[in-house]
Formats: C-alpha cells, structure tokens, sequence
C-alpha cells in the first residue's frame, strides 16, 4: 500500500495556490474562469478545449464539490473520480496540480516590479559576426524579459537575468540561442514558460501518489475554475456520460 502523502507535506500547500481572473507575460495569454484560452494551442487541444466546454457547462463548472458531486475517490492513485448528473468525471492529479502551481508562479512573476537577479560576476563572452547577429536580433526582446546585457562590438555580458532563471546554465543558453539552427521565430519568453512548467511539474503531486479525499475535492474545486489542460498541453478532465458506459457494456446501441 503506497503511504498516503498530502500537500503539506511534500508539495505547495493547495491554499497558497489562488485562481486568476486574467493575466498576461510577454505575448503569452492566459485567462482563467472556466474559460478556454488560445496559448499555443494546436488544432487537436483546441478542439478538446471546445468538447469541455460545452459538456461540463453546466455541470462541471457549477455543482457543489461537496454537497453534490458525488467523489468516489482514486483509481491507480492518479485519477481522481467524480460522479455528477449521469456523468463520471475522471480529473489527473498531477495535471491538475501542476495547472494550479503554473498559474500560481506567472501570477507572482506579474506581481514583482522587476523579475530580475543581478549576477554577482557577470558572464562575458565573445562571438563572431554571424553569431552576433542572431544575438542582436533578439536582444531586445531578451531584456524585455529580464535579461540586462551589455554588448561592446562582438564582446557581450549578461548582468542580470530573469529570477525564474536563475540556475540556467548559461553557457547552454548562449550556445542555443548563437547555433545556425537556432529558430529566429522561437520568443525569448519561451525560456520563461519553460522554466515555469518545469518548477510545476516538479512541486506537483505525481501520479501514484495517494492522496486524501479533502484534497481531491480541493483539486476538483480548483481545476475547474481555470484551464482544462496542465502547462504542457496534456487534458486534466475528461468525462464519461451514463449514455457512454451503456453503449459500451451494449445495453443501448
């Protein structure tokens, strides 16, 4: 039998976690409210964001957790299971963890004046004319963002960076960002979405994890009034209707 692990122990407590009403980092939208949001979503998401929608409308979105949803716990300590108004709601747990602590950090990247950490020894280096002109091109949008470089011919230093950066490794970054392949479209708050979905998924509670009914009905609590999707595109709800189960079992064709 796994132990039983609730959030304080090991994760970020779920009360520190706060819905958002709307919010936005760099060209990066976010909107929240039981509402979809359009951040990359490529046609297959779009499409599961718009059948949520429209099945969990009325449902999902507005029934008592508590008082009339029906929770019937966990199955594979992974995926918690609701019953409501002839439907089963079957919510990911990390999923759904990981979508509270992502909004929760842009929340508090948008609340800090300036997101930047000065490094005590700034790290220099020097390119060549090809590599410096990817650099250039970018620079802009890289202080944008946080990053404070000083550039003197094909000489450049970064002084401060982004705070949620700051254990990148930098000689990587400046590698990636200087390489031929390097994609000019790729935004500068791409690194930042990144490290956001990456600290997530870290402090998330994982999947086989048990955890207690209190903080399954949190997490249903919560998901709900956000995005259907964890950070990296993944579905946290999906519904099987009474109507479902009886074709299956082909009690009704």
């Amino acid at each position: 039998q796994p132990t039983q692990k609730t959030f304080s122990q090991e994760y970020v407590t779920p009360q520190e976690v706060q819905s958002l009403e709307e919010f936005k980092i760099d060209d990066f939208d976010f909107k929240t409210k039981g509402k979809p949001v359009t951040f990359r979503f490529d046609q297959e998401q779009a499409k599961f964001m718009e059948s949520v929608e429209k099945s969990v409308a009325e449902k999902f979105l507005t029934a008592s957790v508590k008082d009339e949803m029906k929770l019937l716990g966990t199955i594979f300590n992974t995926y918690i299971v609701a019953e409501y108004d002839s439907s089963v709601f079957f919510i990911d747990q990390h999923a759904g963890h990981e979508r509270l602590l992502f909004d929760k950090l842009v929340e508090n990247i948008n609340k800090k004046e300036k997101g930047s950490q000065s490094l005590l020894i700034p790290y220099s280096f020097t390119l060549g004319a090809k590599e410096s002109q990817y650099v250039d091109m970018i620079l802009d949008d890289l202080e944008q963002i946080g990053f404070e470089i000083k550039k003197d011919g094909y000489n450049y230093s970064i002084l401060s960076l982004p705070y949620i950066l700051a254990d990148m490794n930098l000689a990587s970054f400046v590698d990636e960002i200087t390489n031929e392949s390097f994609e000019l479209d790729k935004k500068p708050a791409d690194y930042i979405h990144n490290k956001l979905c990456q600290t997530a998924c870290k402090h998330a509670i994982k999947g086989g994890d048990s955890i207690s009914k209190d903080d399954c009905a949190y997490l249903i609590e919560q998901v709900r009034k956000g995005v259907m999707l964890c950070p990296h595109g993944r579905p946290i709800t999906l519904i099987m209707t009474k109507t479902d189960f009886e074709k299956m079992f082909k009690r009704i064709v």
